[in-house]
């Protein structure tokens, strides 16, 4: 078995430079991963101000803590339609809330 031809390809995290190989196919994955990384390193203000060592240390935990919050949750369902009856009974409870609360207010002002 063959194993497909490596390269040396260049990703730029929080402004500095890494050169990992990899095979050609990988390299817009990794690149698109090294982008995302960068991103929350930018994000969170730390990309030039720690040293290299922790600032990949905390990329990689707020991108563990973003994952593990999204398998927490599990799969984001779609919600159901809303029937209209529904919506029209919704939309008169908040009206209701509304005034009761600027009654409220009113009340507290005067009071």
């Amino acid at each position: 078995m063959t194993k497909p031809a490596t390269t040396n390809i260049t990703l730029n995290i929080g402004g500095r430079s890494h050169v990992i190989a990899t095979t050609p196919d990988e390299t817009p994955h990794l690149r698109k991963l090294a982008a995302m990384v960068d991103d929350r390193l930018r994000a969170l203000g730390i990309a030039n101000n720690q040293t290299e060592t922790r600032m990949l240390l905390i990329g990689a935990l707020v991108l563990a803590d973003e994952l593990h919050a999204l398998q927490s949750n599990g799969p984001v369902a779609e919600p159901a339609p809303i029937d209209a009856a529904t919506l029209m009974r919704v939309t008169a409870l908040a009206d209701r809330v509304e005034k009761l609360a600027l009654r409220l207010e009113q009340f507290e002002a005067t009071h």
